[in-house]
């Protein structure tokens, strides 16, 4: 029955509906009222929008009804088990029709009489006439496809491997397909599809109806993690939030993840929450118009709330126009002031623009095939042929590129803004380019391409008369992946850390071991300092920061020098007058205000972008460090004040620019007359365990049959702990978890202590999930659960004491005759991840996954493609490290097809590599993270905090991790051993054998231990038979060997 009304932020909860049965499936009939859902029991429920009520309940099969399709006064549904379609009449609420397939279908379409359905791998036409199915030829390599059609009789199909959509005519021919678009390579999202309009809504973007090979636009920033499963004329609904349609941006959270929504208006939305069996009715209260961000400029410092992603200077008006790709904006900022001027919304995920010498400015959206043109005040856009992520200019025409490692180069004439392709049928060859970046040379009247992969290769490209120069490649420098930035003056081409002749682009006349991020006519700007361009050997300014966290730099005409940073997350926009002034800040002037009862110590806004505040008593010889802050003030909380109760004490406020504390300014505060402060002391009691009671009634336990639970009391806790017992083990038909003794004896168990250990089998969205992302799931859902119990207060335990294999063992039974290919993942929270296991055969052959993991999630094991790189032949030498790490999920590919062995890998990917061979999860308090340029929004954020929180990585001394920096061997191999020693605990490896090489003194200090321990396991070898080049950079099919060749290391791998 229907509850009262609830209101929330940004929506009112009109009703509430409780249902018996589990929804599978649901759809809106909104000229009759009703909501249809069919359920994992085999009903369809009519629910009445009126009075928020089930009408009926018809009985439609004996299993799931999986997908819903309502034609006027008919309703199909399709039925799993019974492998049906079913066909029930709404005006008499009967099943009227049923139609036996061939296989278990899961979604079910019908267009004009002709009846589609899909499976696990294909979709078919279902002839009722003739009483034949057939598979739908043009369609390959599906995994649970979704079906839908238009207005005008066309399937839409979608669910391949590379998430393409597919349209066929009623004759069941392939017309469009977004085949050519790039495939989406991370967060695979579920194969739903919505269409409305002249749109379709599909992993995380908008297509073009009528030509699919054209995108609208991109809702997701950082992979397409969510599936889109409502639109209304304004917003889109996924799993987890709202977007607004027209802009691409997020505008709020639901308060609860679902793929069940249905929605015509914002006034009346159904949400289910399968976890409660609950229907909710909501009204939602949302904006979706754009909105600029907050900006405050204060003493030169323009601080922002979203990210600037380039830039460009107009001289002429003293302007910076700079494009946010997380607010998909266009910002117009003033250089002598730097107040943001305007900000409007431009297009999805702008990443690069040009600025023509008549004005006009020319966007890249690289969310969608589109370009933004921005004359005056005037916004217009076109389309282009493939996605757009760097252009450039001649004036006449525009040249454009994609972000894919095979890209052509595109040419747009301006006047008539007519495409065609600049870089096919040259005089040798057709070229294509590794993710180039582009520039002009108006001195050469050449398009300077530049790779940003691949080894960083030039390209001088004529485009009038068809011919290409390409520089040699130079890996000396190890310098795999160059900023995108190409920067042209009078004499040279700077590119990828180097300065390049002009007119010999195989001359590198100097090599910065830095990026370059500007050029003017005296300095180049890297982002790390300024050097002057008469002798490039000397630098004339050093910034304050760490590489990667100055982004943009401009030296405008008047000399001044301005720069993008981002700095522990927060981006802002500096402004120096002179350029000595860079590591320089204006006086603090730090006051005190003592209220009575507290003191708070308040200064100006500078440049710099924290605040240490120190302090100092009479007794005390040295200040130290009280806390750092953001703000520009702090108040002492009550243990500070308590501490500096009757003292006179000097704090000392220093600002920290980059990774330099700058002098700061003092001031002295008498605490002689603050009164005491009562403070609660609170005592930890530790219990003698050794004077035990026996106990008849030793445990409670539960067996179902799907689940069994064992509930240990307090006294057989105790005594288990004193006996020899090795461990104690709990088995269920779908898996068994056995429980350490010794992780027993390091638990503190109170006297009223109980644990709780169960095993069940899941379904629900855990398995939809996998469903959606895997092709075969060979095992059931399983899920682990430890839970403490101390004073009737519940604590999951979700880590253990040691290293992994004294953890928990747990194993999962699965049913296949061939073990090939076959790997365990988890479902941490909607994440998926794979787990370190390996396939063991019992008494009774058998088969079952065997792992040792912390965490209470569910696990269960696949069955994986067998990814084929096109790049990787059978002959080379990292082959089969490549292929076994990417069966089980632990490596991916670059794009659709390659893996790119010789490209180099970041400390960033090394640390994705590592924590998914070891199956770690980082935590959910990132608070607690002490790596301050890593940023929780990016794609290795989850992996660098779990390589932290498993002690693989510390950083460095300025507690930076250099996510971006491309990793040396022996950071790899400290990476490596740490990783082996938390599996396996401590090595016992003594022998000394990395003297052998000439090269061991150039090993760090910090390194050598483990880089004996690695060679001497036969993880590392030299690079050749006297060097082992610790300082050396790392290739991706190197990573991958080592990777390999640490997990046959694993103890439960042997």
């Amino acid at each position: 029955m229907s509850s009262a009304s609830e209101s929330h932020a940004s929506s009112t909860t009109q009703g509430t509906l409780k249902i018996d049965e589990s929804i599978t499936s649901w759809t809106l009939d909104a000229g009759r009222q009703q909501i249809y859902a069919g359920t994992e029991e085999g009903s369809l429920l009519i629910i009445s929008e009126e009075t928020f009520s089930v009408l009926k309940s018809i009985d439609v099969g004996s299993g799931p009804v999986r997908d819903l399709d309502l034609i006027e006064d008919s309703l199909w549904l399709s039925t799993e088990e019974d492998q049906q379609a079913v066909n029930v009449d709404l005006n008499s609420n009967t099943v009227i029709q049923k139609i036996k397939l061939n296989k278990e279908p899961d979604r079910i379409e019908v267009i004009d009489n002709r009846l589609y359905y899909s499976n696990q791998y294909d979709v078919y036409f279902v002839n009722s006439d003739e009483g034949t199915e057939e598979g739908l030829s043009s369609l390959r390599g599906l995994a649970h496809p979704d079906l839908e059609s238009t207005d005008s009789g066309e399937l839409i199909a979608t669910g391949s491997v590379n998430f393409d959509v597919y349209k066929f005519n009623e004759s069941n021919e392939l017309v469009q397909s977004t085949a050519t678009m790039s495939p989406i390579k991370e967060g695979r999202p579920s194969k739903n599809v919505l269409l409305d309009g002249e749109e379709i809504f599909y992993a995380g973007k908008s297509y073009d109806l009528n030509q699919l090979d054209r995108v609208n636009g991109d809702y997701i920033k950082e992979g397409y993690k969510e599936t889109f499963y409502a639109v209304t004329d304004n917003f889109v609904f996924s799993q987890v939030a709202i977007y607004s349609r027209h802009t691409y941006l997020k505008v709020a959270d639901l308060s609860f993840e679902t793929r069940y929504i249905l929605a015509e208006s914002m006034d009346q939305v159904y949400l289910y929450d399968s976890d409660t069996s609950t229907i909710y009715k909501k009204n939602f209260n949302l904006d979706s118009s754009f909105k600029p961000q907050q900006t405050t400029v204060i003493n030169q410092k323009l601080s922002l709330q979203h990210d600037i992603t380039s830039w460009v200077k107009d001289d002429e008006n003293n302007l910076i126009y700079a494009v946010s790709r997380t607010n998909n904006s266009l910002l117009t900022i003033d250089m002598a002031t730097l107040e943001v001027i305007n900000e409007r919304y431009i297009g999805s995920n702008p990443i690069d623009l040009v600025r023509t010498d008549n004005g006009k400015l020319y966007i890249a959206n690289s969310g969608a095939t589109q370009i933004t043109i921005i004359d005056g005040g005037e916004k217009s856009t076109f389309s282009t042929s493939v996605i757009p992520y760097q252009i450039t200019t001649d004036g006449q025409s525009l040249y454009y590129a994609s972000d894919e490692v095979d890209s052509h180069i595109y040419e747009v004439q301006l006047d008539s803004l007519k495409e065609s392709l600049v870089t096919t049928n040259f005089t040798n060859s057709t070229y294509r380019f590794a993710r180039p970046s582009l520039a002009y040379d108006s001195n050469q009247d050449v398009i300077i391409a530049g790779e940003r992969s691949m080894g960083g290769l030039l390209y001088s490209i004529q485009p009038d008369d068809l011919t290409i120069k390409e520089s040699e490649s130079d890996n000396s420098y190890g310098y795999e992946k160059p900023s995108y930035k190409i920067f042209v003056d009078s004499q040279h081409i700077y590119h990828a850390q180097q300065q390049i002749s002009e007119q010999d682009i195989t001359n590198i006349t100097h090599h910065f071991d830095e990026d370059i991020i500007h050029v003017s006519n005296q300095y180049v700007v890297t982002d790390l300092g300024v050097y002057d361009k008469e002798d490039l050997t000397k630098k004339v300014i050093s910034f304050p920061y760490e590489d990667d966290q100055v982004e943009e730099a401009v030296i405008n005409q008047q000399g001044e020098l301005i720069l993008y940073v981002v700095d522990q997350g927060s981006p802002y926009v500096l402004k120096y007058d002179e350029l000595k002034s860079v590591n320089e800040v204006s006086p603090l002037e730090v006051q005190s205000n003592w209220s009575g009862e507290d003191l708070t110590l308040s200064w100006y806004e500078t440049k710099a972008n924290q605040y240490k505040v120190m302090f100092k008593t009479n007794n005390m010889q040295d200040f130290f460090e009280l806390t750092q802050v953001n703000d520009t003030s702090y108040q002492l909380t009550n243990d500070e004040r308590s501490m500096f109760n009757g003292e006179n004490v000097s704090f000392v406020v220093k600002p920290v620019v980059g990774k330099n504390i700058l002098d700061g300014e003092k001031v002295e505060v008498s605490f002689e007359h603050l009164d005491p402060i009562n403070k609660d002391f609170s005592k930890t009691v530790e219990l003698d365990i050794t004077d035990m009671v026996q106990s008849d009634h030793a445990f409670e336990h539960e067996v179902a049959r799907d689940a069994i639970s064992i509930q240990l009391v307090s006294p057989l806790l105790f005594n288990m702990n004193l006996t020899d017992t090795k461990y104690f083990k709990l088995e269920s038909r779908h898996g068994t978890l056995t429980f350490p003794m010794e992780l027993m004896r390091l638990m503190s168990f109170h006297s009223d202590s109980k644990l709780k250990l169960e095993i069940k089998s899941v379904t629900g969205e855990v398995k939809k999930r996998a469903e959606d992302r895997f092709n075969e799931i060979v095992s059931p859902f399983v899920d682990f659960s430890l839970v403490k119990n101390t004073n009737g207060e519940s604590k999951t335990i979700n880590s253990f004491i040691g290293h992994i294999t004294n953890y928990p063992k747990r194993q999962i039974s699965i049913d296949v005759t061939d073990p090939s290919q076959l790997t365990v993942v988890m479902d941490q929270k909607g994440r998926i991840k794979p787990v370190p296991s390996r396939i063991v055969k019992d008494e009774n052959g058998q088969y079952r996954a065997e792992f040792y993991q912390e965490g209470n999630y569910t696990y269960y094991v696949v069955r994986t493609d067998n990814q084929v790189f096109v790049d990787l032949s059978e002959k080379h030498w990292a082959n089969k490290s490549v292929d076994y790490l990417s069966d089980h999920l632990i490596v991916h590919g670059i794009g659709d097809s390659q893996f790119a062995p010789d490209q180099h890998v970041t400390r960033a990917e090394f640390a994705a590599f590592i924590t998914r061979a070891l199956g770690l999860q980082s935590d959910d308090t990132p608070d607690l993270i002490q790596l301050k340029d890593v940023n929780p929004i990016r794609w290795y954020a989850d992996s660098v905090f779990a390589a932290e929180m498993a002690d693989l990585v510390s950083g460095y001394e300025d507690h930076t991790f250099r996510p971006h920096r491309t990793i040396t061997r022996e950071e790899m191999v400290v990476m490596i051993i740490r990783a082996l020693q938390h599996v396996n605990g401590p090595l016992g490896v003594e022998d000394v054998v990395i003297e052998q090489f000439k090269d061991a003194n150039q090993v760090k200090p910090w390194a050598v231990d483990n880089m004996n321990k690695a060679i001497s396991l036969g993880i590392m070898a030299g690079r050749t038979e006297d060097q082992i080049v610790p300082q050396g950079t790392v290739t991706r099919a190197e990573a991958a060997a080592m990777i390999n060749r640490m997990i046959k290391q694993f103890n439960f791998m042997q």
